[in-house]
C-alpha cells in the first residue's frame, strides 16, 4: 500500500549511506542488536532492553534494512541471523530471547558478532552498511581485549554504536570503555536507566540513517520521507488536495489520536529538517463543517476530536472562515532535541506540505 509512499530519494551523485528504500545512489544496512543479558540486568530490565530493540527495529524496518539479534554474558548466543530474520514475525523473534545471566564479556561478544554474522553465511549482504548497536550495563570482565577486537570490526567496516545504561557509566573508566566499543565519540550513548532508552531513540534513528558526508550534503528534492508509518509529503496542497492524495494511495490524513503520535509526527518532522530546514505549518486530518461556526472539530471521516487535544495558544484564529486543521511549529523547549508543533486553524485553500498515515490507524506505542 505504501509502494508511492515510502521512497526517499537522493540525487544519485552523492556518495551517500542514507538507508532509503529504492534510493539511487544509497546503500543498504545490516543492523545487529547485542543485548545485555549479564546478571547485573534484572528481568524487567531485559525486557525494557528488548521493548526499545523492537521499538528501534520498527523505525529503521520501513527502510532497507535487514536485522539480527544476539545477548551476551559469559557467552554469546545468536538468536536470530540475517537469515532467519522475518519481516513480517520479528517481533516475535525479539520477544522469544530469554536472558542467560552471568558475566559480562562484551568484547568476546563483538568479536563473535564480527566473525559471525557479519558474514556472507549468516545472510549479511556483501554491500551493505554494517551497524552493531551494543547495549550494557556495566563494565565488561574482558576489557583489555577490546583493541583487537575493535580492530577486526573496523576491518570490516561495520560502524558501531554504544549504549550505556545505568550509574555504572558515570565514572571516568567505565566511559572510556563505551569509547572503546563506539566507532566514534557521536556513536556513545548514556541513559541513566533502561526505562529511559526511549528517550534517545531519535537520536539514535537520526544518527543511524544520516552520516556527516552522506545525504546531509545532498540538494533537497521534492520526495517523501517517512518513519513510524507517517509520510511527510513536502508538495504543497490544498487540505482537499492533500486529503485526496492520501486517500488514492490508500491511506489518510494523519488522525493524531494521543500523546504518542504526537511524538512520532515531531519525531517525523525533526527528521525531515535534516534535509529541508525546518517545517513551519503542515495539514493533518483536522476539520470543521463549513455551516456552522460552532460545530466540533473533527478528524476526517467524522470522528470528534477526542481527549486528546494540542490546540495552539492562539486557537481559534479564524473561527468564522477557517475550516481545516494543520501543524504549526512552536520553538524548541530548552533540553529539547527538536521543535514541538501545535494544532491551530487555517484557511482550506492555502497550500501546505501534508502528513499521510496508514489507513487502519498508525502502529501502536509499545510500554
Amino acid at each position: 500500500m505504501w509502494s508511492l509512499l515510502l521512497s526517499v530519494q537522493l540525487l544519485a551523485s552523492c556518495s551517500s549511506i542514507a538507508l532509503w528504500p529504492g534510493a539511487e545512489g544509497t546503500t543498504a544496512a545490516d543492523v545487529v542488536f547485542l543485548l545485555d543479558g549479564s546478571g547485573s540486568v534484572r528481568a524487567k530490565q531485559f525486557s525494557v532492553m528488548k521493548t526499545f530493540v523492537k521499538n528501534l527495529t520498527r523505525s529503521l524496518l520501513e527502510f532497507n534494512t535487514s536485522f539480527a539479534f544476539a545477548q551476551y554474558s559469559i557467552e554469546t548466543i545468536i538468536h536470530v541471523n540475517f537469515h532467519q530474520f522475518q519481516r513480517t514475525g520479528w517481533e516475535n523473534q525479539v520477544d522469544s530471547i530469554s536472558q542467560r545471566r552471568g558475566r559480562t564479556y562484551t568484547a568476546d561478544a563483538i568479536k563473535t558478532v564480527v566473525e559471525e554474522l557479519f558474514d556472507s553465511s549468516a545472510g549479511a549482504r556483501p554491500d551493505a552498511h554494517r551497524i552493531l548497536i551494543v547495549l550494557t550495563d556495566g563494565k565488561s570482565d574482558d576489557a583489555s581485549s577490546y583493541p583487537n577486537v575493535t580492530a577486526q570490526a573496523d576491518g570490516k567496516n561495520i560502524t558501531r554504536y554504544a549504549i550505556g545504561i545505568g550509574g555504572a557509566f558515570s565514572s571516568p573508566s567505565a566511559q572510556e570503555e563505551l569509547r572503546s566499543i563506539a566507532s566514534s565519540p557521536d556513536h556513545v550513548f548514556k541513559v541513566d536507566s533502561f526505562e529511559a532508552l526511549d528517550n534517545i531513540s531519535s537520536r539514535l534513528v537520526k544518527s543511524i540513517v544520516f552520516t556527516e558526508d552522506s545525504s546531509l550534503l545532498c540538494h533537497p528534492l521534492p520526495f517523501n520521507y517517512t518513519l513510524h508509518g507517517l509520510v511527510f509529503v513536502p508538495e504543497r496542497m490544498s487540505w482537499v488536495e492533500a486529503l485526496h492524495h492520501c486517500a488514492e494511495r490508500g491511506s489518510r490524513l494523519l488522525h493524531i489520536l494521543d500523546s504518542c503520535t504526537q511524538v512520532r509526527v515531531e519525531e517525523l518532522l525533526a527528521m525531515v529538517a535534516l534535509h529541508r530546514g525546518c517545517v513551519e505549518k503542515a495539514w493533518v486530518g483536522l476539520e470543521r463543517c463549513m455551516i456552522n461556526p460552532h460545530a466540533p472539530w473533527e478528524w476526517s471521516g467524522g470522528a470528534v476530536v477526542g481527549h486528546y487535544q494540542r490546540w495552539s495558544p492562539s486557537f481559534p484564529h479564524k473561527p468564522c472562515c477557517f475550516h481545516c486543521g494543520q501543524l504549526l511549529q512552536e520553538g524548541a523547549a530548552p533540553g529539547q532535541e527538536h521543535r514541538t508543533y501545535r494544532w491551530q486553524d487555517a484557511c482550506c485553500r492555502e497550500k501546505l506540505p501534508f502528513i499521510c498515515a496508514p489507513a487502519n490507524g498508525t502502529q501502536p506505542c509499545q510500554t
